[in-house]
């Protein structure tokens, strides 16, 4: 019969048109010298969980000493393993809430089911009744414990493998590509000190990506310019310096703001004592990481209760403010963002400012050509 297959010594063959339902059937020898056949039928089970399921069966059937494996409840398994063994990891504030999630929801649905039971169906039930109550996140967060639940079970040996779980599109945060020079004020005045305030400003005035900023030394800070050579290997200061994204160095123009907070910035840091040397990072020497870069602008952000932005959000700030200006070129702006195509830095063509104006002064002064009469 085609789809019919044995696999281990048990025949599996798929029940019609059915998406995982399997009929599943196998011979064994009994511990008391007779044969027996057992058949039964699957559903919600893929392929490789389906045999899995038929080897444990197999084995219960010849060893029915053996302890059997998902005869526990959901329940029996959060009031007798996750209680004693898993909770108690926890933070106190983290705890309360997976206890309160489990009480309020795991628990009146999955409680009197068998480990075993709880099935792609069921979860697909149990997230379309989150959807009635939660948002995407909320959502994301109640199958994840779900699926830690059920994935400390399979270690424990409580459960022979894991069902499918349900996927959860968390929709990201509609998070502007550029400020305005009234929220970027505001940015500036909510830093915490002069160190958050210089960190902020040199991503807007200088445009560079968030591992060239970690990678700056001093000795790469001119009077008034910036050379920009390294940048960090997979995005933190441990794992060292590489050259930088196109691979090429590059020098761009210092602003009479920026470098007179980062002038100050040294100064602040001799005075305490630290160490400003030519080798010495500049921002590397006390953020790690770009991903703590990226949360410092964000706790920035909220603390000046602007809307959201990201670190490569303030360089898209910098890219739209010169090009808005009209007074430096795609082609200027290129070499300033490091763009190793053109096509990448077209995305801020439709900023230059006058673009119709231009076109349609053009194209008049072409239909008011007079072609000079021939003699």
């Amino acid at each position: 019969m085609a789809g019919m297959a044995y696999e281990r010594g048990i025949k599996v063959r798929p029940v019609g048109k059915r998406p995982k339902c399997w009929d599943i059937s196998f011979s064994v020898q009994l511990s008391d010298g007779e044969s027996h056949r057992e058949r039964t039928r699957l559903v919600d089970y893929s392929r490789t969980q389906a045999i899995k399921w038929a080897e444990k069966r197999r084995n219960e059937l010849i060893d029915p000493s053996t302890d059997s494996k998902d005869s526990i409840s959901f329940k029996e398994f959060v009031e007798g393993f996750l209680t004693t063994r898993y909770l108690p990891t926890l933070s106190v504030a983290y705890r309360a809430k997976v206890e309160a999630t489990i009480k309020a929801r795991l628990l009146p649905t999955f409680g009197r089911l068998k480990l075993s039971n709880i099935s792609r169906g069921r979860l697909d039930d149990y997230l379309s009744e989150l959807r009635k109550t939660c948002e995407p996140k909320a959502q994301m967060d109640h199958v994840s414990l779900v699926h830690n639940c059920l994935t400390l079970a399979v270690q424990w040996e409580l459960l022979g493998s894991l069902p499918t779980f349900p996927k959860v599109k968390v929709p990201k945060a509609d998070i502007p590509p550029f400020l305005t020079p009234e929220e970027h004020d505001t940015l500036l005045s909510h830093a915490r000190d002069h160190e958050e305030k210089t960190l902020l400003l040199f991503a807007t005035d200088s445009g560079t990506r968030p591992a060239e900023q970690l990678a700056l030394a001093w000795e790469d800070v001119r009077p008034t310019q910036l050379v920009l050579q390294h940048g960090l290997v997979k995005g933190t200061v441990a794992s060292g310096l590489k050259g930088t994204k196109s691979g090429k160095p590059r020098v761009l123009p210092l602003s009479k703001r920026l470098e007179d907070a980062v002038a100050k910035l040294k100064a602040e840091r001799l005075e305490r004592g630290l160490p400003c040397l030519d080798k010495d990072l500049v921002f590397g020497s006390y953020i790690a990481s770009v991903k703590a870069l990226y949360k410092r602008v964000v706790r920035a952000c909220k603390r000046a209760k602007i809307k959201h932005t990201s670190r490569h959000g303030l360089r898209h700030t910098y890219a739209s403010w010169l090009i808005s200006s009209g007074k430096v070129s795609l082609a200027e702006l290129q070499v300033l963002l490091g763009h190793s195509s053109p096509l990448t830095t077209l995305r801020y063509a439709h900023l230059i400012p006058g673009t119709g104006d231009n076109v349609r002064g053009a194209l008049d002064a072409l239909q008011s050509y007079k072609k000079p009469a021939s003699d």
